[in-house]
């Protein structure tokens, strides 16, 4: 489960912790269209041993993959945070 921080008056602005995720989001989505682009090409592995090409491929989709995993990460927080409410600790106080 992703722990979410808490809006409050003694911690960092909910804009501000949206923003950093934005930023974040879309230096992630930069990394995956470079690293999308620029794939193990099979003219570097073949001087090896059988399989080494296949071997850098699937190494490759993880790589991809794990990136895709914390772009998500990143996504659910700024969609937690766009949500608000901006001072989640006097809410819960209220209640």
């Amino acid at each position: 489960m992703m722990q979410f921080p808490l809006i409050h008056t003694n911690g960092t602005c909910g804009d501000d912790l949206l923003a950093n995720q934005c930023d974040i989001a879309r230096a992630l989505r930069d990394a995956l269209e470079v690293m999308a682009a620029n794939g193990p090409n099979a003219r570097d592995y073949y001087p090896l041993e059988a399989g080494a090409w296949e071997r850098a491929r699937e190494q490759h989709t993880a790589r991809l993959s794990a990136i895709r995993a914390v772009l998500a990460d990143v996504e659910r927080m700024a969609e937690y945070l766009a949500a608000g409410p901006h001072d989640q600790l006097e809410t819960r106080k209220a209640q």
